[in-house]
Protein backbone atom coordinates (compact mmCIF):
# COMPACT_ATOMS: atom_id res chain seq x y z
CA UNK A 1 0.00 0.00 0.00
CA UNK A 2 1.37 3.38 -1.14
CA UNK A 3 0.57 6.56 1.06
CA UNK A 4 1.19 10.05 -1.00
CA UNK A 5 1.72 12.84 1.43
CA UNK A 6 1.69 16.23 0.34
CA UNK A 7 3.92 18.41 1.76
CA UNK A 8 3.92 22.17 0.66
CA UNK A 9 4.02 24.28 -2.74
CA UNK A 10 6.94 25.76 -4.41
CA UNK A 11 6.28 29.15 -3.56
CA UNK A 12 3.58 30.44 -0.98
CA UNK A 13 0.12 31.70 -1.32
CA UNK A 14 0.53 35.05 -3.13
CA UNK A 15 3.65 33.38 -5.69
CA UNK A 16 0.27 30.83 -6.28
CA UNK A 17 -1.95 33.21 -7.39
CA UNK A 18 0.59 35.26 -9.27
CA UNK A 19 0.76 32.00 -11.12
CA UNK A 20 -2.39 31.28 -11.70
CA UNK A 21 -2.38 35.02 -13.32
CA UNK A 22 0.31 34.70 -15.44
CA UNK A 23 -0.62 31.63 -16.61
CA UNK A 24 -4.20 32.69 -17.19
CA UNK A 25 -2.37 36.23 -19.14
CA UNK A 26 0.01 33.88 -21.17
CA UNK A 27 -2.70 31.88 -22.55
CA UNK A 28 -4.98 34.82 -23.24
CA UNK A 29 -1.99 36.38 -24.80
CA UNK A 30 -0.46 33.11 -26.81
CA UNK A 31 -3.05 34.14 -29.86
CA UNK A 32 -0.90 37.45 -30.53
CA UNK A 33 2.23 36.38 -29.42
CA UNK A 34 4.28 33.09 -28.99
CA UNK A 35 6.39 34.67 -26.90
CA UNK A 36 3.62 34.16 -24.33
CA UNK A 37 4.96 30.72 -24.15
CA UNK A 38 7.87 31.22 -21.28
CA UNK A 39 4.80 33.26 -19.07
CA UNK A 40 2.48 30.35 -19.35
CA UNK A 41 5.62 28.07 -19.07
CA UNK A 42 6.71 30.30 -15.35
CA UNK A 43 2.63 31.02 -14.68
CA UNK A 44 2.17 26.85 -14.79
CA UNK A 45 4.92 26.34 -12.22
CA UNK A 46 4.89 28.42 -9.86
CA UNK A 47 1.14 28.00 -9.35
CA UNK A 48 1.35 24.15 -9.71
CA UNK A 49 4.67 23.33 -8.85
CA UNK A 50 4.71 20.95 -5.64
CA UNK A 51 6.66 18.44 -3.05
CA UNK A 52 4.79 15.04 -1.82
CA UNK A 53 6.37 12.05 -0.29
CA UNK A 54 5.68 8.51 -1.35
CA UNK A 55 5.95 5.51 0.95
CA UNK A 56 5.67 2.27 0.45
CA UNK A 57 4.95 0.53 3.67
CA UNK A 58 5.13 -3.46 2.05
CA UNK A 59 8.87 -2.91 0.32
CA UNK A 60 9.62 -0.59 3.03
CA UNK A 61 10.79 2.35 0.68
CA UNK A 62 10.08 5.92 1.01
CA UNK A 63 10.40 8.49 -2.56
CA UNK A 64 10.91 12.26 -1.58
CA UNK A 65 9.36 13.83 -5.46
CA UNK A 66 9.27 17.40 -7.02
CA UNK A 67 5.97 17.32 -9.23
CA UNK A 68 6.94 20.26 -11.83
CA UNK A 69 3.74 21.72 -13.01
CA UNK A 70 2.08 19.40 -10.81
CA UNK A 71 2.11 16.17 -12.52
CA UNK A 72 6.34 15.79 -13.83
CA UNK A 73 7.20 13.87 -10.69
CA UNK A 74 11.51 14.29 -10.27
CA UNK A 75 12.81 11.63 -7.39
CA UNK A 76 14.17 8.19 -6.87
CA UNK A 77 13.17 5.36 -4.46
CA UNK A 78 15.30 4.90 -1.30
CA UNK A 79 14.92 2.15 1.32
CA UNK A 80 14.75 2.61 4.69
CA UNK A 81 17.78 2.19 6.68
CA UNK A 82 18.22 0.65 10.76
CA UNK A 83 20.15 3.69 11.11
CA UNK A 84 17.81 6.38 10.01
CA UNK A 85 15.58 8.06 12.50
CA UNK A 86 12.11 9.75 12.96
CA UNK A 87 10.83 12.15 14.81
CA UNK A 88 8.04 15.35 14.40
CA UNK A 89 8.92 18.67 14.56
CA UNK A 90 6.67 21.90 14.97
CA UNK A 91 7.15 23.71 11.80
CA UNK A 92 6.42 27.33 12.35
CA UNK A 93 6.16 29.41 8.75
CA UNK A 94 5.22 33.07 7.52
CA UNK A 95 5.05 33.73 4.07
CA UNK A 96 5.46 37.56 3.66
CA UNK A 97 4.29 39.79 0.48
CA UNK A 98 5.57 43.15 0.21
CA UNK A 99 3.59 45.80 -1.84
CA UNK A 100 4.90 48.36 -4.31
CA UNK A 101 5.02 50.99 -0.99
CA UNK A 102 6.90 48.53 1.02
CA UNK A 103 4.06 47.37 2.68
CA UNK A 104 3.66 43.89 4.03
CA UNK A 105 1.41 41.28 4.23
CA UNK A 106 2.47 37.82 6.43
CA UNK A 107 0.38 34.77 6.91
CA UNK A 108 1.55 32.14 9.24
CA UNK A 109 1.62 28.51 8.69
CA UNK A 110 1.86 26.19 11.71
CA UNK A 111 1.83 22.43 11.33
CA UNK A 112 3.88 18.81 12.75
CA UNK A 113 6.07 17.30 10.09
CA UNK A 114 7.19 13.88 10.55
CA UNK A 115 10.78 14.14 9.16
CA UNK A 116 13.42 11.44 8.90
CA UNK A 117 16.95 11.96 9.58
CA UNK A 118 19.47 9.84 7.35
CA UNK A 119 22.17 8.83 9.19
CA UNK A 120 24.40 8.09 6.19
CA UNK A 121 24.27 12.05 5.27
CA UNK A 122 22.27 13.42 7.77
CA UNK A 123 19.70 14.66 5.69
CA UNK A 124 16.36 15.76 7.23
CA UNK A 125 13.67 14.64 4.70
CA UNK A 126 10.28 15.28 5.06
CA UNK A 127 7.82 12.26 5.02
CA UNK A 128 4.54 13.97 6.16
CA UNK A 129 2.73 16.90 6.98
CA UNK A 130 -0.05 17.28 9.77
CA UNK A 131 -2.61 19.54 11.35
CA UNK A 132 -2.13 18.01 14.83
CA UNK A 133 1.17 16.60 17.05
CA UNK A 134 -1.31 13.64 17.79
CA UNK A 135 -1.80 12.18 13.98
CA UNK A 136 1.89 12.81 13.51
CA UNK A 137 3.09 11.02 16.42
CA UNK A 138 0.39 8.29 15.20
CA UNK A 139 2.10 8.39 11.55
CA UNK A 140 5.20 7.88 13.25
CA UNK A 141 5.00 5.09 15.71
CA UNK A 142 2.89 3.02 12.30
CA UNK A 143 6.11 3.75 10.64
CA UNK A 144 8.83 2.81 13.31
CA UNK A 145 6.54 -0.64 13.97
CA UNK A 146 6.67 -1.69 10.64
CA UNK A 147 10.66 -0.85 9.98
CA UNK A 148 12.12 -1.53 13.17
CA UNK A 149 13.17 -4.93 14.00
CA UNK A 150 10.88 -6.73 16.67
CA UNK A 151 13.87 -6.92 19.87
Amino acid sequence: MIQKYKISKITGPSGVFSGYILFIFGIGVVYFSLAAIPVILLGAAMAFSYNATYIDLKTKRYCPQFFLFGFIPIGSWVSFEPADRLSVKHFKGRYTTYSRSNRSASSAVSDYRVILTRDADGRKIPLACFGSEEEAREMMQEIEALFRPKS
